[in-house]
């Protein structure tokens, strides 16, 4: 792993100004942060280049695509495979949004979405194919009061 990389306090602002909107221009910034579009434009390939931003992406509302239903499931291994060989299989399931190795009674905890219950059964039943899957444990999401919030790099 690699050790944290020193961002200063322009980095700082350009990460959170970009945090919160991608697309904006690098003008747009430069005039927020008090640099010009070039110097952006170079801090911002720096920190690509460093691995400190990973990619620039699209956020698309689940909702108004028809996906109404979130719930967290928590998967336990029991033999079977190895946990590092289950990660792989769960990551091809598209309704599997998010996997995370967790610590205590369950192996790993996924954010899984689908058009509804039923749909979230069939995933179940899928992750439960899985050999050395022993057991899953779903919490549904009532309401969704925030998620991917971006940082606020101090």
């Amino acid at each position: 792993m690699q050790a944290n990389i020193q961002l200063d306090d322009v980095d700082s602002r350009i990460l959170t100004a970009l945090g919160a909107d991608s697309r904006r221009s690098y003008a747009d910034v430069a005039s927020e942060v008090g640099l010009s579009t070039a110097a952006v434009h170079e801090r911002v390939k720096k920190m690509v280049e460093r691995g400190v931003i990973e990619r620039f992406s699209l956020r698309v509302d689940p909702e108004r695509v028809g996906l109404r239903f979130t719930a967290f499931v928590a998967v336990r291994n029991d033999g079977g495979i190895h946990c590092r060989e289950v990660a792989p299989l769960l990551r091809e399931m598209p309704e599997v949004l998010e996997l995370h190795s967790v610590a205590g009674e369950y192996d790993f905890l996924a954010k899984i979405r689908t058009t509804h219950a039923r749909a979230l059964e069939e995933v179940l039943y899928k992750i439960k194919a899985i050999p050395g899957v022993a057991r899953t444990t779903s919490t549904v999401v009532l309401n969704t009061e925030f998620e991917d919030r971006p940082l606020r790099l101090p």
